[in-house]
């Protein structure tokens, strides 16, 4: 996969990822590749029509922003949720399990020590594979298996499931989590989400905590214009959150 050396930020806020320099084609007229071949971040550089693009040194975000999809990847929104209610960490242990695309374990990796994310599906253990690469990250293994079967991984601070029947990995739950680690579940049914928390219900060595839909909703502010959008990102799924509390 062709490194991005550059991202152009366009006047209206998209990002436009520079892999060759070649010449630029958007709505806003036709940046130069030789243009772009010589510019440098924090440059503005012109289209034909005179528009002003911004040049960056992508970061992670950006890199995130291009990342190959075929399964629906969790969002932004839900990633954060994750992330601040469980307290991840640079040393935080991770096993997820549902790859898809890759986006909630990659999130994840830039952040955590190590995340080890399982998926069935051979064509998603690939994407996954090239999406690392994209990202550059060093810290996530990819494996083929079942996460409601036996897995190697123990004492994890960390365990993602983002899979049809989360009720099912319970036991894994208990196996690879160390007490106090946290059990996050994303589901886009709510009964999905009712299945998993009765089941942790009752499961003595698990704790239910909460179960939450994120909505974003976004602001217009220009001058006296101010109002909420109307539209915006609703539904995307349901969190369940739950904590291993004895052994």
């Amino acid at each position: 996969m062709p490194s991005i050396k550059l991202m152009l930020i366009s006047p209206d806020g998209r990002r436009f990822a520079v892999k060759e320099y070649a010449d630029l084609h958007t709505n806003f007229g036709l940046v130069k590749g030789e243009d772009i071949r010589n510019a440098k971040p924090g440059q503005l550089l012109k289209s034909n029509t005179g528009k002003p693009f911004a040049v960056i040194k992508p970061g992670f975000i950006d890199l995130f922003s291009k990342m190959r999809r075929s399964a629906q990847i969790m969002s932004p929104k839900d990633i954060g949720l994750i992330i601040a209610f469980t307290g991840l960490n640079s040393k935080s242990l991770v096993v997820d399990a549902g790859s898809g695309s890759g986006a909630l374990c990659c999130a994840l990796a830039n952040i955590a020590k190590r995340v080890v994310t399982y998926d069935l599906r051979d064509d998603f253990i690939e994407l996954v594979k090239k999406n690392i690469e994209l990202l550059g990250l060093k810290n996530i293994e990819v494996k083929r298996g079942d996460i409601c079967s036996v897995v190697e991984e123990k004492n994890q601070d960390l365990l993602c499931l983002d899979i049809p029947e989360p009720w099912n990995a319970l036991g894994t739950a208990k196996a690879c989590l160390k007490v106090g680690g946290f059990l996050v579940s994303y589901s886009p049914c709510i009964s999905q989400s009712a299945a998993i928390s009765d089941a942790i219900e009752a499961s003595p060595s698990l704790m239910l905590l909460r179960t939450v839909e994120l909505i974003e909703r976004l602001w217009e502010l220009k001058g006296r214009k101010q109002r909420p959008m109307s539209s915006g990102l609703m539904h995307t799924g349901f969190i369940t959150f739950a904590r291993r509390i004895y052994t």
